[in-house]
C-alpha cells in the first residue's frame, strides 16, 4: 500500500471527503461516498452519492466531466464496487470503460462482496491503482458502515442522562427532569444522526416520550419499543402520533396476539424473537435490525434495566453520559455497575450547566 502521495493527493481526497459528507442522511444504510477526476493536474468532474438507490459518486463525476477522462486520475474515498447484489450497476467496469489511468482510495470496502476485488480489476485492466490515502480520516467518515460490514449489526450509542451522583431519576417509574434545554437539543440532534431511538417499556410507561427530532435539523428516526411482555398501553404517544409507522415494537413469540393485531392494525410495526421468559435477546434483536430492516445505527435512550443489559453484553460502540450539576441523594442507578476498563473518553462537550462525557468501547 503506497503512502508516499503528493499534498495535490491530499487535497484531492478531502475535496472527495467534503463532497461525500453532502450525503448525509440520505444515503444510508450505504456509506457516503464522494468522486473527483483530475486531469492535467485541473478538476473536470465531480460527483457523490446523493441518496439511497441513486446513481454512485463514480458515476456522477463521470457524468459531470467537461471533458474526455480517459487518461485522468479518479480519486475516490471508498473502493469502486464491483458486485451486482445490489439496485444499481458496479462501478468498476464504468472506470475500466473510460480508461483513466490511475485510480486513489483512502479506504478498502469492508463489504466482503467488494473487499479489494474492485482494486484488483482495475489493475488487471492496467490501470494504476493506490489505496491509503487519508485512511483514517475516511475510516472516521463511515465510522458506522465499517462497524455494520464488520460486526453485522447498527452501530450503538448509548445517551444516558443522569445526576452528579449517578442516578436518572428520582422515583422508579416516574420521570425526573434533570438537564437544561440545550443538552436537550444536543439529544435531538442525536436522534437525526441515528436511523433509530430505542427505549424499554419501562420509559415508555414512566415518561411517555415522543422520540422525536424537533429541536434540530434532520430525518425523524425509527422508534424502537423494546418490550418482551408487550406491556405498553396502546394510547401511548409513540402508537398515535403522525409516526407511528415509523414505530416497531420488539417483544416475543409469547406476546398477547390480540395486542400485536391492534398495534398493526393502527400502522405500528412488529417483530417477534423468540426470547426466554419474555426477555429478548440483544444480539438477536441487532443482527435482526441490521439484516432486516438495514437500520444501520441505533440510540438507546433508555432504561436502567436496557443500559445495564447493553454494557454487559458489551453491545455498544459509544456511551455518552450527560451529566447535569444536581444531586438526588437516591432514586433510580442510570445502570446497575459500569466497568470503565473497556472506555475510552474520547471527547468532553459542554451543553450549558451540563457536561456530556463521550466514551468510545475499546477493542478487546
Amino acid at each position: 500500500m503506497k503512502t508516499n502521495f503528493s499534498k495535490f493527493d491530499e487535497q484531492m481526497m478531502r475535496r472527495c471527503f467534503a463532497l461525500a459528507r453532502r450525503g448525509r442522511f440520505k444515503v444510508r444504510p450505504n456509506p457516503m461516498v464522494g468522486a473527483v477526476l483530475v486531469k492535467d493536474g485541473r478538476v473536470i468532474g465531480e460527483g457523490y452519492h446523493r441518496y439511497f438507490g441513486g446513481p454512485h459518486a463514480e458515476v456522477e463525476a463521470f457524468q459531470n466531466a467537461t471533458e474526455d477522462p480517459a487518461g485522468a486520475t479518479l480519486y475516490c474515498n471508498l473502493e469502486p464496487c464491483c458486485h451486482t447484489n445490489k439496485k444499481t450497476p458496479p462501478c468498476t467496469p464504468l472506470v475500466i470503460s473510460k480508461k483513466v489511468a490511475r485510480v486513489v482510495v483512502a479506504n478498502i470496502d469492508p463489504n466482503p462482496d467488494v473487499s479489494g476485488k474492485g482494486l484488483q480489476q482495475m489493475r488487471e485492466a492496467g490501470i494504476q491503482v493506490e489505496a491509503g490515502l487519508l485512511a483514517e480520516e475516511g475510516a472516521e467518515l463511515n465510522t458506522v458502515f465499517f462497524l455494520n460490514m464488520k460486526a453485522q449489526r447498527p452501530f450503538v450509542t448509548l445517551k444516558i442522562a443522569r445526576s452528579l451522583d449517578g442516578f436518572i431519576s428520582k422515583t422508579k417509574g416516574k420521570q425526573t427532569w434533570l438537564t437544561s434545554e440545550k443538552a436537550v437539543r444536543f439529544v435531538h440532534r442525536l436522534r437525526a444522526t441515528h436511523q433509530a431511538v430505542l427505549v424499554g417499556a419501562g420509559t415508555i410507561e414512566a415518561d411517555d416520550p415522543q422520540l422525536t427530532v424537533r429541536k434540530a435539523r434532520g430525518p425523524q428516526p425509527y422508534r424502537l419499543i423494546l418490550d418482551g411482555q408487550l406491556r405498553v398501553s396502546l394510547s401511548a404517544s409513540v402508537f398515535n402520533d403522525r409516526f407511528k409507522e415509523q414505530t416497531i415494537v420488539l417483544t416475543s413469540t409469547v406476546a398477547a396476539p390480540q395486542k400485536i393485531e391492534q398495534l398493526m392494525q393502527s400502522g405500528v410495526q412488529v417483530l417477534q424473537f423468540a426470547g426466554r421468559n419474555g426477555r429478548l435477546a440483544l444480539n438477536e434483536v441487532l443482527t435482526a435490525l441490521w439484516q432486516k430492516q438495514k437500520i444501520a445505527s441505533l440510540l438507546v435512550e433508555g432504561g436502567q434495566q436496557i443500559f445495564t443489559d447493553f454494557l454487559n453484553d458489551r453491545l455498544f460502540d459509544e456511551l455518552i453520559l450527560i451529566e447535569a450539576p444536581v444531586l438526588l441523594g437516591n432514586g433510580l442507578p442510570a445502570f446497575e455497575r459500569l466497568t470503565r476498563q473497556f472506555l475510552q473518553l474520547k471527547e468532553i462537550k459542554h451543553l450549558g450547566p451540563d457536561v456530556a462525557l463521550i466514551y468510545h468501547k475499546k477493542e478487546k
